[in-house]
């Protein structure tokens, strides 16, 4: 009889912490993220108001989406933020393009935002990197609204 009561008791106890570290579903998101960090982005189209972004965002784009009718492209605002992630001084904020081809984008501490040209369009995938160790922070894509024009 002990060994059943303290069977329940280690079962029961398992449950609760189960039940304590169950992660809430994040809402929808146009990026994905390195081990290191977690992001959510809201759905947003060019032009519209933003909300602010999410603490846990490591990488997001103003405004979270584009019209994937504007195939020639639009200025939007990289974000990043990686202070949260230990050690890192200085980042690198990289393009990603045919073949996987990065092209470097910005430098700088590891707290941010940079415009880009009007050439960012809906599936383009940026990433951000420890630029001292060249290790992945954080990937986004930038996400395709319907047409409204």
């Amino acid at each position: 009889m002990r060994l059943h009561s303290k069977l329940a008791v280690l079962v029961l106890s398992v449950a609760a912490v189960a039940a304590c570290q169950r992660e809430t579903p994040a809402p929808a998101s146009n990026a994905t993220v390195a081990p290191a960090a977690t992001i959510a982005a809201p759905a947003t189209v060019a032009g519209a108001p933003t909300a602010a972004p999410a603490a846990a965002q490591v990488l997001w784009f103003e405004p979270a989406a584009i019209e994937t009718c504007d195939t020639k492209g639009v200025a939007v605002t990289v974000h990043w933020n990686a202070r949260t992630i230990a050690g890192v001084k200085t980042v690198e904020v990289k393009g990603i393009g045919p073949g996987g081809k990065e092209s470097l984008f910005t430098r700088g501490g590891p707290r941010g935002e940079r415009e880009t040209g009007a050439w960012m369009t809906a599936n383009r995938v940026m990433v951000l990197r420890d630029a001292d160790n060249g290790n992945e922070l954080a990937r986004a894509r930038m996400a395709g609204a319907a047409c409204t024009k």
